[in-house]
């Protein structure tokens, strides 16, 4: 049992923080020039991809991180929110 935590630990760990690291710094978009916010964004999650072999569980993690991003920034809505609160509330 040890074994097997420890490995997901090893497996896992530095993935959550390196992809809370990147949701962290982009939470907000740079409105002065957002064309420049979305690509070093779109960069930083190519590169990460990329380095991580294009693993199926880090793909789909960044994607719903940039949807995310996406959502909050373009929606106007807080996070944690959902399209249909959203739309009770207006």
């Amino acid at each position: 049992m040890v074994n097997s935590l420890i490995d997901f630990k090893t497996a896992y760990g530095d993935v959550y923080r390196d992809i809370w690291e990147i949701h962290k710094k982009y939470h907000n978009c740079d409105y002065v020039n957002p064309d420049r916010f979305w690509q070093e964004l779109v960069d930083e999650i190519s590169a990460y991809c990329k380095a991580s072999n294009n693993s199926a569980f880090i793909v789909e993690m960044l994607v719903a991180i940039l949807q995310e991003i996406e959502r909050v920034t373009h929606k106007g809505l807080p996070p944690n929110s959902s399209r249909e609160q959203s739309s009770i509330e207006t």
